[in-house]
């Protein structure tokens, strides 16, 4: 039976446009959002809303279920009114709600501009997803539990016009007794006390009584950001810049091809822990410099890369030419400012790129324009291999490095029916990560 919770109070307060909403398990999240979303639709006409989950049978099994209950609860279930593909309902204000799901960038632009967004489970959204859906929105709801920090906290919440909710299932009136006792047994697990209060020592390293249990009641119990994933292949940690005094390491490289990007990361060791930095990752670069083409080539990109990188290192500098004019030869009126341009731009090409076999025609054309690049040798089980040897490393990728920090987050082991990790990749390695990868295998040339 629907009731109006603590939960549904809170977001109902909720002004700025972005609305975050961080939680606890039961804490009324989602079943908060959706009364909301209702309740709009019904006073305000033609509006159009759309609610987002990572996959048509997540959205069908959690807010498409909600929903209904909601509407045969509060009595205005109308059957002529849904239409279920697509998963749309259709209110007598002829305002709209749909249930969907992206897999692409390109699809999340193609569907067009909408009055209200919901999120649900952002953090299993890719951002540029993500993004792709709220540029187009007027309103935005956000809801989660925060197994770590993600794109929520570092980009929406960085934002002006956004506001932050945490919830627990204290918040959440509605909440089942058979989960209330579940909550109780985690907390249990966890803690040598479980009746301490936070002020008490609750968290202290000498009430918990295992590390696992203790992480997931900070997330699930407390509605708090986690450490880890369980799940996780590679455990990381994000880095304002990469310090001072660390040893450079290879380039890394991962030529992709439509809908994948094509990807450079710097690399820097210091004893066991290892610094990535993305330079670039770029979609529908063609593998080999053409005169005349529309469209950059994977050269070109890196050549701007050399340029940027450059001039960011060596702010004195004077560049008084075209950009293209310090990719050429030293010539004789050259003057000494800009042969030394073009001598720290031959240096910065000098260094190694490690990329992938593959990519034949790219590696090729990369040496025969200075870059000093090549294939990472494969041999039968190298993917494990080296999967195994990047986890040996305490991983840091910088702020900066959106893509990797995407991909560290989301690739993870598979699981049997019975909720055992299985160590086997669930689904394609995201992108950059090979590049990463491809560092690691390359070691015997460091």
């Amino acid at each position: 039976m629907f009731k109006r919770t603590t939960a549904i109070n809170k977001i109902k307060k909720m002004e700025a446009r972005k609305k975050v909403v961080q939680g606890s398990t039961s804490a009324g999240k989602t079943h908060g959002i959706i009364p909301i979303l209702i309740d709009k639709c019904i006073k305000e006409r033609g509006i159009k809303v759309t609610v987002v989950a990572e996959t048509v049978p997540a959205v069908r099994d959690g807010c498409v279920d909600i929903f209904k209950s909601v509407m045969g609860d509060t009595n205005r279930w109308i059957e002529d009114h849904w239409v279920g593909n697509p998963m749309e309902y259709t209110f007598g204000s002829k305002s709209r709600m749909q249930f969907k799901s992206f897999d692409s960038v390109g699809k999340a632009k193609a569907a067009g501009k909408r009055d209200i967004l919901f999120i649900n489970e952002g953090n299993h959204i890719p951002y540029p997803i993500a993004d792709a859906l709220m540029t187009r929105s007027k309103e935005v709801y956000i809801d989660f539990n925060a197994d770590e920090e993600f794109w929520a906290h570092t980009e929406v919440l960085t934002e002006p016009n956004s506001e932050f909710l945490s919830l627990t299932y204290l918040d959440n009136e509605a909440c089942p007794e058979e989960i209330l006792e579940e909550l109780r047994i985690k907390k249990s697990k966890a803690f040598l006390d479980p009746d301490l209060t936070e002020e008490e020592g609750l968290l202290h390293q000498s009430n918990v009584k295992d590390a696992h249990w203790a992480n997931w009641w900070l997330v699930y119990g407390m509605g708090r950001v986690g450490s880890y994933s369980e799940r996780r292949i590679y455990q990381f940690s994000i880095v304002n810049e990469i310090p001072e005094g660390v040893k450079r390491v290879p380039r890394g490289m991962d030529f992709g091809s439509s809908p994948d990007p094509t990807i450079l990361i710097d690399a820097y060791v210091d004893g066991v822990e290892i610094y990535f930095d993305e330079l670039f990752s770029e979609n529908n670069l063609i593998p080999e410099k053409l005169e005349g083409a529309e469209r950059k080539s994977v050269v070109d990109r890196l050549n701007e890369v050399a340029i940027e990188e450059v001039k960011k290192a060596h702010p004195d500098l004077v560049f008084d030419q075209e950009d293209g004019f310090y990719l050429e030869k030293e010539g004789k009126d050259d003057t000494e400012e800009q042969k030394r341009i073009k001598g720290l731009i031959r240096n910065y090409k000098a260094w190694m790129i490690v990329g992938d076999s593959s990519g034949r025609t790219q590696l090729i054309d990369m040496r025969e324009h200075g870059w000093n690049a090549r294939g990472v040798k494969k041999p039968k089980g190298s993917k494990f291999g080296g999967i195994t040897q990047l986890r040996g490393y305490s991983i840091n990728v910088t702020k900066r490095s959106k893509n990797l920090i995407e991909g560290f987050q989301s690739w993870n082991w598979k699981i049997d029916a019975n909720g055992k990790i299985i160590t086997e990749p669930d689904g394609h390695e995201p992108d950059g990560l090979a590049a990463a990868r491809y560092i690691i295998l390359s070691k015997p040339v460091w």
